[in-house]
């Protein structure tokens, strides 16, 4: 903490973001590491589930869709932040 209120503010929300950003990137990772090929019901079903048990579920439709889409092609996606 510092004597400046909103530099504390400013560091808060840093960090907050980059706890999401860092747990969001894992849900991630773990959908890739669970080997589901191209299955994308299966993959959309497995990434839904690891991002609502790190309590960051709904995200919006298009975003959803280019992860999973990465996924699909074994391809590692990368949340921006992490």
């Amino acid at each position: 903490m510092t004597d400046d209120p909103d530099a504390d503010a400013d560091r808060e929300t840093y960090e907050h973001h980059r706890d999401v950003s860092h747990e969001i990137q894992e849900a991630c990772d773990t959908v890739l590491a669970a080997g589901l090929g191209e299955d994308r019901a299966a993959i959309t079903e497995r990434l839904r589930v690891e991002l609502a048990s790190r309590g960051h579920w709904p995200q919006p439709a298009p975003w959803v869709e280019a992860v999973v889409e990465e996924i699909q092609m074994g391809h590692h996606y990368r949340v921006s932040g992490t």
